[in-house]
């Protein structure tokens, strides 16, 4: 199978990352966190309608259950960054949500949002490294299952129906995940392949190919 992530670091140590096409001031990434490149965009796009350099940073996170979440500063930075290519209007919810609970051990209802996400290539080291040869992304299709999106579907032209009612009454006070997370699951969805070598208490490589 084709090498989409070839030996991205698993960090060792917390650090801080300095994203400025993204966010303005530096985010703190914690031990074996590790950090890919990824698009979140309308279903069903090719890869010749995604824009290459629209990308945000997302903690791979084997312990999440949900293919992918995303909070509600990141995803109004998407909006933000994406307006004219996306509108609003464009935005679909799926009718039902999901049932959250988070470390502390709150439940709530939490939208999802269908989209695809797209996962940058990146050749050796950091995400940083990330690679204009072909293939640069590749889609990982969730606009049946959703993105788990920490919003009030309100705040979009394009809702549910029949109408969500008081199921999102919370939304506006859970602000989600402080990064983007993306789960195996999402990996599984796509059938790609994904190695994670840790090397004893160093830092450790994370390798993806693709079908």
């Amino acid at each position: 199978m084709p090498l989409l992530i070839d030996d991205l670091d698993i960090p060792a140590l917390a650090h801080q990352v300095r994203w400025l096409e993204y966010r303005s001031t530096p985010f703190e990434v914690y031990e074996s966190q590790p950090i890919l490149r990824v698009s979140l965009t309308l279903p069903n796009l090719s890869p010749s309608e995604v824009d290459p350099t629209f990308a945000m940073p997302a903690i791979l996170d084997s312990g999440h259950t949900p293919a992918f979440s995303i909070g509600q500063e990141d995803l109004q930075r998407c909006r933000d960054q994406a307006r004219g290519i996306y509108p609003n209007s464009a935005w679909m919810f799926l009718a039902t949500p999901v049932s959250v609970t988070n470390a502390g051990g709150q439940t709530s209802l939490v939208p999802r949002l269908a989209a695809d996400i797209w996962i940058h290539s990146s050749r050796g080291g950091s995400y940083e490294n990330w690679t204009t040869s072909y293939p640069q992304f590749r889609p990982i299709r969730l606009a049946q299952i959703g993105v788990v999106a920490y919003v009030d579907p309100r705040d979009y032209a394009a809702v549910p129906n029949p109408p969500i009612g008081q199921a999102y009454a919370d939304i506006g006070t859970t602000p989600g995940p402080r990064l983007p997370l993306i789960g195996l699951t999402a990996f599984r969805r796509a059938g790609f392949d994904l190695s994670i070598i840790l090397k004893g208490r160093s830092s450790g490589k994370i390798t993806v190919s693709y079908p």
